[in-house]
């Protein structure tokens, strides 16, 4: 994916702050701690898991990933962005570099991205 897109995750809350959570493609050890899923999701699971154009990203097990409230003021909400290799984020104090196997044409990226389908796969505990 670092080839054409960047995912930069946070969560934001009340004061508007922002923080960049690191995660990690999920491995078989974050997928033991999933609750077990419906016949249904148990399905898109499996599928995601066996294809190797696909996959899930876990947020890494350091970060509190409560979420809470309502806007305008007391709240904590969950982001995703997808943006381009090349572009240099402003919000890090100190941002990821430009990876070196980017490839900074635009419909490249498109191209990459395709149909975007983005499946959350979260509890409520």
């Amino acid at each position: 994916m670092r080839q054409y897109l960047r995912m930069v995750d946070s969560f934001v809350d009340g004061s508007v702050n922002a923080t960049t959570l690191p995660y990690h493609i999920c491995n078989d050890k974050d997928y033991e701690m999933f609750y077990p899923p419906t016949k249904r999701a148990k399905d898109i699971l499996i599928g995601i898991k066996e294809d190797p154009d696909r996959r899930f990203y876990c947020v890494d097990d350091s970060v509190d990933k409560t979420i809470w409230g309502k806007a305008p003021t007391n709240y904590r909400t969950f982001e995703i962005l997808w943006i381009p290799c090349n572009v240099q984020n402003n919000w890090d104090a100190d941002p990821d570099p430009i990876p070196e196997e980017c490839v900074a044409d635009l419909e490249a990226q498109r191209d990459f991205m395709g149909p975007l389908h983005v499946y959350f796969y979260y509890n409520n505990e």
